[in-house]
């Protein structure tokens, strides 16, 4: 029994204490209802969602991450299609923002029809600063693309249709500006 453990014990010998390794919580997370697997993982981002994404589903995300700005000014500039790999995002990661770059056009249309033509220059300074601040405390790619998924959703509610508007949000800032890093021989 490792000391921790063994500690825990002593200090509530009325609680059975055990270790819990992948396998272990596998079975358990499988073991769920439907229900109590949206509750631990949030709802799921569904095809249908992808599809049905429009205007109304971006703006509450932009309108939030607008307003999270800073006073770094960063250049948005084209990446290179192996970034992923050089920031170490797992294939999960991988899948998340392609699908996510199956609504990047509608992302981009909303930044060129929206009055405001400064937005996407705003939502994009406020990422890259929140991405830098994250990379500063020495995250991992997975761990610095779900703080950044957390970011993008903001204050608001998770269903289907935000999670997928969260999804394109986050895949349009990938591969259009510097948030994650590009690898060193694609640097200009």
């Amino acid at each position: 029994m490792a000391r921790g453990q063994a500690k825990l014990a002593v200090d509530h010998p009325h609680i059975a204490i055990e270790l819990l390794g992948f396998v272990e919580l596998r079975s358990i997370v499988f073991g769920l209802t439907s229900e109590d697997l949206v509750a631990l993982l949030g709802p799921p981002a569904t095809q249908r969602a992808m599809m049905s994404l429009g205007y109304e589903d971006l703006q509450p995300i932009l309108a939030y991450l607008e307003q999270q700005v800073t006073s770094a000014e960063e250049e948005v500039r084209p990446v290179s299609p192996r970034k992923l790999e050089y920031n170490g995002l797992p294939s999960s990661v991988s899948g998340l923002l392609r699908s996510g770059m199956a609504q990047t056009s509608l992302v981009e249309r909303y930044f060129t029809r929206t009055i405001d033509k400064e937005r996407g220059t705003r939502v994009a300074s406020a990422f890259r600063a929140r991405y830098l601040a994250l990379r500063e405390q020495g995250l991992d790619g997975l761990a610095i693309f779900d703080q950044l998924n957390d970011f993008a959703r903001g204050p608001f509610a998770s269903g289907a249709t935000r999670q997928v508007a969260v999804y394109a949000v986050l895949a349009y800032l990938f591969f259009t500006c510097g948030i994650f890093e590009s690898p060193p021989d694609d640097e200009p």
